[in-house]
């Protein structure tokens, strides 16, 4: 490996730990060291398949998945003098397109976790879809000031108002891209009884 990278350069880069690792203020900044990444990769991919390196190191887990980070993010074009030409991946059309958000990998530790985003909040990994009832809460009979009709605390005991909790039907975790309306159909299948079938037949 050491005949293929630079360990030193590597070590310097790579060496941080990622908890206590800040990116670069400028955006060109940043889009240089993106690109120092992406060539970094390739040349350890290089490393790893290159024909004299042990051929367990193209089967460990983690070199998929750089692999496949790269393809995904980045196009590299190798010139017929030798010359390297790396770019990011942009959207289409101004670039060669990106994966749908569905299908991209977003994290190196979890390789099923996708950016979601609902309403003003947005983040790396799952979404829990949760059905419940919605019966009609019984109107308030305690009378107490302040207390509108359907209100579910500061009752009076005996009070009906908050005696119908919502029952959890249907619990359901997909990755963060699923919208809550794709899964209102298999939340609702889940809750129609499977009916009896005829009577075997002697």
């Amino acid at each position: 490996m050491a005949q293929r990278i630079c360990v030193a350069d590597f070590a310097r880069r790579y060496g941080t730990p990622v908890t206590s690792w800040h990116p670069p203020v400028s955006k060109k900044k940043r889009d240089e060291l993106a690109i120092t990444y992406a060539r970094d990769g390739y040349a350890l991919l290089e490393a790893v398949y290159d024909k004299t390196s042990p051929a367990w190191l193209a089967e460990l887990p983690a070199v998929d998945v750089l692999r496949l980070v790269l393809l995904q993010d980045y196009t590299r074009v190798i010139h017929a003098g030798g010359r390297e030409v790396i770019r990011r991946r942009e959207k289409a059309p101004e670039g060669d397109g990106l994966r749908p958000g569905r299908t991209r990998i977003a994290s190196p530790y979890d390789t099923d976790a996708r950016w979601g985003g609902k309403r003003d909040t947005f983040w790396l990994g799952y979404k829990l879809h949760v059905t419940e009832t919605c019966d009609d809460v019984p109107p308030c009979g305690c009378g107490l000031p302040g207390n509108p009709a359907g209100a579910r605390s500061g009752h009076a005991p005996g009070c009906p108002a908050p005696a119908l909790p919502n029952i959890i039907t249907h619990v359901a975790t997909t990755d963060a891209t699923v919208t809550d309306n794709a899964m209102t159909g298999p939340a609702a299948a889940r809750l129609i009884p499977s009916m009896p079938g005829p009577p075997p037949s002697r």
